[in-house]
Formats: C-alpha cells, sequence, structure tokens
C-alpha cells in the first residue's frame, strides 16, 4: 500500500514509483463516483469489471499500477490479483477519503 502523503511530497526518486505520476492509476470505483471525482489521469474501470479479459489489455506491463477505491479496501484486493497476474501493483492507503478536494 502507497500512501498520499507520499505521492504527493515532491520528493521524486528517479529509481523508485514514489509519486502519482509514476504511475498508471487504475480507480476502480463505479462511473458515478468516478465522474464526480478523480485523481487526474486516472482511467476508470469498475472493481467487478476489472478481471475481464478486455479490461486486464488495458493495464500497461511497463509501468507499476497504483489502484484506488473509495476507502482502501477493495484497491487492496484489486491489487493482489493484479499481483498474482504479475502486475506490479500497490493500492492508495485510505482511498480517495484520504486525497483532499480540489
Amino acid at each position: 500500500m502507497t500512501t498520499w502523503a507520499v505521492l504527493t511530497d515532491a520528493t521524486d526518486d528517479p529509481e523508485k514509483a514514489d509519486q502519482l505520476a509514476d504511475f498508471f492509476i487504475l480507480d476502480i470505483r463505479g462511473a458515478t463516483a468516478y465522474s464526480l471525482r478523480h485523481l487526474p489521469g486516472a482511467t476508470n474501470i469498475p472493481y467487478a469489471e476489472v478481471a475481464k479479459p478486455w479490461n486486464l489489455d488495458q493495464l500497461p506491463t511497463d509501468r507499476p499500477i497504483l489502484v484506488v477505491c473509495t476507502s482502501g479496501a477493495l484497491s487492496s484486493q484489486v491489487a493482489t490479483v493484479l499481483g498474482v497476474l504479475g502486475c506490479s501493483v500497490r493500492s492508495l492507503l485510505g482511498g480517495m477519503a484520504v486525497v483532499p478536494a480540489s
């Protein structure tokens, strides 16, 4: 799991995925929640749809994935499944609940 503070602390280590821009952001909330507020550049695939082959094909193999949900609970489960499938993946601890409103 990765915390919001680490992803936004402006201390970038080029050897690590430690800033939002280093990740492919996968928002697994429903379309309504996503449309109301999401991280810039996030791709929305609802959690029940992530493991479908055509959605797995959208995920990158050349950069880490940051999975985001409302609270961090579902994203950690999806991150575990994607990790088993060989993806480099992390979950946002606390989900969108910890992301300040812009």
